[in-house]
């Protein structure tokens, strides 16, 4: 699976395959970002997957919206079974060199 996050100041371009061509997911993250505090446009892209954001960047932080979308599952590579058992869940967003590393890291009993 790729994912993607591109950022410049007041613009997020995030590409999840969670999104790829599928209509219902993109509308929804779409509603629910705009009305959000702070976000100004959510555009979706079905062929690519992505979704472009422009916020103000002196209400919102991009950090806070990529945690929105990983807590909401769109940048969250793994989805557990409803029999499977969560015991610890850890994501860490940094920069390096322009970039933003999103880290995902679950841990949970798969019975």
């Amino acid at each position: 699976m790729n994912y993607s996050i591109n950022e410049v100041p007041g613009r997020l371009r995030v590409t999840t395959p969670m999104m790829l061509g599928n209509p219902l997911r993109a509308a929804a993250v779409q509603v629910y970002l705009k009305a959000l505090n702070g976000i100004l446009s959510a555009e979706t892209n079905l062929s690519a997957g992505s979704i472009e954001i422009r916020y103000d960047a002196q209400i919102v932080r991009s950090e806070q919206i990529i945690q929105i979308l990983t807590d909401r599952g769109y940048l969250s590579p793994i989805r557990l079974d409803q029999d499977a058992q969560l015991l610890s869940r850890k994501i860490s967003i940094t920069k390096d060199k322009g970039r933003t590393i999103v880290t995902h890291i679950m841990t949970a009993v798969i019975p």
